[in-house]
């Protein structure tokens, strides 16, 4: 199952009629709790919530915010609907996207004709997951708009009980949300040039109403009553802790704040302390895969996610590209030398041309192809023999 290809969910039911009957008998806090063992909670999807699913595949940090969503959203409508089928669950996840996009500045591409919801919801899903903008741009933001992707979580929760409320409470909630890690983030003795790119992208990534660092709340004036179950009041610190954890301290002042804010929301005092230090063994373990904390060379963090997401695809096309390339003696021999040698303008013109008609001829590798995939052509040639080692290196086949 590839989150990034056609007919992923149709997959997704099939092979997890198992996850679903075990996962109905989660408490709100087990159900949380697996979703932030898996980096949902924090934007930073490391594993599925399914651990039975099994693949092949390596996936990546936006395949896995995916799976992770569509399963959480999935479990919502299994616990609350009893004996719903499947079809019926992705329509009412479809349409919980078209009442709350028809009050959003962005749309989620929701406005489709398409007879078949399975993908219907699979776009929806990747243009939620994925925001639009620059390269670069998408690279910072991914992580705060994929950390707000439990929200629609706890939307479509009330959204079943309580359509006519939707509308409301994701501006509310999305609000609240924002002023608190504002305030939060206000707390530290310094702000330095990352923290105000956490704000501005925080602000940037609102999908309901536009706010400027004007319009925040003090802190006795914040809306409390929205945060009124254990789901979103655990959802509200871990999301301030992930915040102010940007230059890796919390500060007395910013300590201080969160059990300020947690005494407000009447959530137990070892419930913060375990949010605190959960967040730092997360972020020892997985703190080269954390955008943020690679900001201090956005280019350098840019090339390193592009290589990575590069390779998986060429990996999961190994037997394909192996095939073609072998039936190419002349790209055989230069992408050989280029293991030796640095290739000539005419020589690298020509690997380009012949990897491009190669990729065109392979779905999942048409991007390359694409205008402006030339740049990732290095990443290519360098990787290729690498990933085919025994090709490159059985007896010098044509030489």
């Amino acid at each position: 199952m590839n989150p990034s290809t056609q007919g992923w969910i149709t997959k997704l039911q099939l092979a997890s009629e198992s996850f679903f009957n075990n996962s109905k008998n989660w408490d709100e806090h087990e159900f949380y709790d697996y979703l932030l063992n898996a980096g949902f909670i924090y934007g930073t999807n490391i594993s599925c919530i399914n651990t039975e699913l099994k693949t092949e595949l390596n996936y990546t940090q936006e395949e896995l915010a995916k799976l992770n969503l569509v399963y959480a959203l999935m479990h919502v409508c299994k616990s609350k609907s009893a004996g719903t089928t499947n079809t019926s669950e992705i329509e009412q996840i479809i349409s919980f996207y078209t009442q709350i996009t028809s009050n959003s500045k962005k749309n989620f591409g929701v406005s489709l004709a398409s007879k078949n919801h399975a993908l219907n919801l699979e776009t929806i899903i990747h243009n939620r997951v994925q925001p639009k903008g620059s390269l670069l741009q998408k690279n910072f933001s991914k992580l705060l708009t994929n950390a707000m992707l439990f929200a629609d979580v706890i939307c479509f929760q009330i959204w079943l009980k309580q359509p006519e409320k939707l509308n409301q409470l994701a501006i509310e909630l999305e609000g609240v949300l924002i002023n608190l890690v504002y305030l939060a983030i206000q707390e530290k003795t310094e702000l330095g040039k990352y923290e105000e790119l956490i704000m501005k992208l925080l602000l940037s990534s609102l999908r309901y109403e536009k706010r400027n660092q004007n319009k925040m709340c003090a802190f006795d004036e914040v809306n409390f009553k929205i945060l009124d179950d254990y789901s979103i009041k655990k959802y509200a610190i871990d999301l301030i802790c992930m915040a102010i954890y940007s230059d890796e301290l919390i500060e007395v002042s910013e300590s201080e704040f969160v059990f300020q804010l947690a005494l407000k929301i009447d959530l137990a005092t070892n419930e913060v302390q375990s949010s605190i230090e959960y967040l730092q063994k997360f972020v020892t373990e997985y703190k080269s895969e954390i955008a943020y904390f690679n900001a201090k060379n956005p280019l350098q963090n840019f090339y390193s996610r592009t290589q990575r997401n590069t390779q998986v695809l060429l990996r999961r096309n190994k037997k394909r590209l192996t095939q073609e390339i072998m039936e190419s003696k002349e790209l055989f021999i230069l992408l050989k030398a280029s293991t030796n040698r640095d290739l000539s303008l005419t020589e690298k013109q020509k690997v380009k041309e012949q990897l491009f008609d190669i990729f065109k001829s392979i779905p999942s590798l048409a991007i390359f192809a694409l205008p402006g995939g030339g740049v990732l052509l290095p990443i290519i040639i360098r990787f290729i023999p690498k990933l085919l080692p025994s090709s490159f290196n059985e007896n010098n086949k044509f030489n």
